[in-house]
């Protein structure tokens, strides 16, 4: 049961971050049109759907039940745990204690973040090669073991029948998981 929350909680995350750019944008746009923050998440939730708006919502219905945005807005950052999120709502803050120009500065956001994505898809691309070669190279030794099996048993049944084949098979199945551990380290870039 435990997986099947996180699974969802992964799932509901990617979609946030999917449309975390149109919703902020959405956002901007409904500032410069001369709404306030709070008006323009609450017609965020209104005039859109999926995971960002449904988040907005919720900030809207905690607004309504007497939690201010500022702490509707820190809740929901800790909750979703997105950190362009995070980053969008500190500024957010620091802008409404201090009086900023919040258009300017969700500008720069929006652009931050969409840079910060450009790269994110990237680097995928690049380690996409990686990747595939990791799985292929990780499927090689049981593919042609599954060949020799079906074409010529007695020469591999030495492999499975003896001790000293069976060490064999067990030296190289770690050593196999120690290079895809390996490879996935090399290949897991933070960004």
């Amino acid at each position: 049961m435990r997986i099947i929350t996180q699974w969802k909680e992964v799932r509901r995350r990617r979609a946030f971050e999917a449309e975390l750019v149109a919703g902020l944008t959405f956002i901007n746009n409904a500032l410069r049109a001369g709404l306030g923050l709070a008006q323009a998440i609450a017609l965020l939730s209104e005039e859109t759907n999926g995971a960002f708006a449904s988040e907005m919502k919720w900030i809207t219905e905690r607004q309504k039940v007497g939690v201010s945005l500022t702490n509707a807005l820190v809740e929901s950052a800790r909750t979703t745990a997105v950190p362009d999120w995070q980053m969008t709502v500190h500024a957010c803050l620091i802008l409404l204690e201090t009086g900023g120009n919040l258009i300017e500065s969700f500008q720069l956001i929006l652009e931050t973040i969409r840079d910060r994505q450009r790269v994110v898809s990237k680097m995928r691309t690049v380690t996409a090669q990686g990747r595939a070669q990791a799985i292929i190279i990780s499927a090689m030794p049981f593919g042609i073991a599954g060949l020799l099996a079906s074409f010529s048993p007695d020469y591999i049944d030495p492999l499975v029948t003896t001790p000293m084949g069976w060490g064999i098979c067990a030296m190289g199945v770690l050593l196999m998981a120690g290079g895809l551990v390996w490879m996935r380290f090399i290949l897991d870039v933070e960004v």
